[in-house]
């Protein structure tokens, strides 16, 4: 999986995202997304199931504007549900969500 490039804005803080989400998955079970590379998405992945691996995540800006406090987007990655994996991931910026995973998911090679 790959997904692509948003256009640059300015952030305006957190629940004001216009939706710009690279890639979602859910109620599924031994699924994974890799190589992934987005640029200014509001988030990344949402990725919902059992036994799922994201890894080789890139989130990235090119000309946005960061909001007061130095953040942009809402995650860049979701994981939900049980036993589900990240690794080799790196958020190039602070994002203004809240934490984004559950319990029994596993990160990995920050």
């Amino acid at each position: 999986m790959r997904s692509g490039t948003f256009p640059p804005r300015s952030y305006g803080g957190h629940f004001t995202e216009l939706g710009f989400n690279a890639i979602a998955f859910s109620g599924v079970a031994h699924c994974w997304a890799r190589d992934i590379r987005t640029v200014n998405a509001d988030s990344g992945v949402f990725a919902s199931g059992w036994f799922c691996t994201v890894t080789g995540l890139r989130c990235e800006l090119d000309g946005a504007t960061l909001a007061k406090g130095g953040t942009f987007g809402h995650h860049g990655v979701t994981l939900g549900g049980r036993d589900n994996l990240l690794t080799c991931f790196d958020i190039s910026y602070k994002e203004d969500g809240t934490p984004p995973y559950r319990e029994m998911t596993d990160f990995a090679g920050a």
